[in-house]
């Protein structure tokens, strides 16, 4: 595979597991709400996973996407320039 393909993977899978552990937040806060008591665990859960699971995969994500369009060689557009022919 070339490094193209390889970045796509990386950048997919990373995708997946940010927004996988932020839907957890759902779960973990329908716990609090049901008893109240457990809030102070279910916060230092959700904290654990934002800093082990869901920040370093949105760190990820656009050093990816940064990576794939220099690599594909799409170039960024600059102010006033017109859009690649792809886009119209």
């Amino acid at each position: 595979m070339n490094a193209y393909l390889w970045l796509k993977l990386v950048h997919v899978l990373a995708s997946i597991k940010a927004v996988g552990a932020n839907l957890t937040y759902f779960f973990w806060l329908t716990m609090v709400r049901r008893s109240s008591e457990h809030s102070a665990y279910v916060l230092k859960g959700i904290r654990s996973l934002d800093a082990r699971v869901a920040n370093p995969a949105y760190i990820v994500l656009p050093v990816t996407g940064i990576l794939m369009v220099l690599d594909a060689e799409l170039g960024f557009p600059r102010s006033g320039s017109q859009p690649p022919s792809f886009c119209t």
